[in-house]
């Protein structure tokens, strides 16, 4: 282990407990098993602004579980600060329920030596298919990379992610937690532009009075770019 730096021994195994942790199922729920697929992009317009881009397929033992598709303009008061305003449309399939969703976030970019460390907060109003009203979510992600063996191109990530909804709506989503999605998973930054990552996600739903909360083990294939 001497390749290592005294620093990434001390950080990495505080990530890899923390994301275990984490991942662990909660008791009482229905499981279930999805494989995601997100295919994103952030592309670089001038010094304060940025444009993000996004398409997701999560795919289940039944065939296609939901398609997402996100778009987002962002402005950057500061080098570590972004401020997001997109769109998202959302439809699950089995049975087929329309969804679109507009959304405002917080990006905040951090470094601890080696470490980076990312805040997203996020506010989004939802419209979902059958739903009277808008349902109002807010979500808040805190992501963890580290480099791996003191390398340029191999990372550790671990992440975590609960959800709140503020109000309830006939037919649709209920006041209070909504869901948490725990993650770790391993980075390839082949190039300045392009990296894949590789990782498992619990994603914990917690659901109305009368149905069983749903525990998701999820395999998360992501393909990223920076443009």
């Amino acid at each position: 282990m001497r390749f290592l730096g005294n620093r990434a021994l001390r950080v990495i195994p505080a990530i890899a407990l923390v994301a275990l942790a984490l991942c662990a199922s909660p008791a009482r729920a229905v499981e279930d098993g999805q494989v995601w697929v997100p295919i994103q992009a952030r592309v670089t317009l001038n010094d304060r602004f940025k444009l993000w881009l996004e398409a997701q397929q999560r795919i289940g033992g039944n065939g296609m579980r939901q398609e997402i598709l996100r778009s987002a303009i962002g402005y950057y008061p500061k080098v570590w600060w972004g401020l997001y305003l997109g769109y998202g449309w959302q439809p699950s399939f089995n049975d087929f329920r329309n969804e679109n969703r507009i959304y405002q976030e917080s990006l905040l970019t951090n470094r601890l030596g080696s470490l980076r460390v990312y805040n997203r907060t996020r506010l989004e109003e939802r419209f979902i298919e059958d739903v009277q009203g808008v349902s109002i979510r807010m979500r808040h992600m805190l992501r963890l990379v580290h480099p791996l063996w003191q390398s340029k191109h191999w990372f550790l990530a671990a992440q975590e992610e609960p959800f709140f909804t503020f109000n309830d709506r006939t037919n649709g989503p209920i006041g209070g937690f909504d869901q948490n999605r725990a993650y770790a998973g391993i980075r390839y930054q082949m190039t300045p532009v392009v990296a894949f990552e590789l990782g498992y996600m619990n994603q914990y739903l917690n659901k109305p009075p009368g149905d069983e909360n749903v525990s998701s083990n999820n395999a998360v294939v992501t393909v990223d770019f920076s443009l």
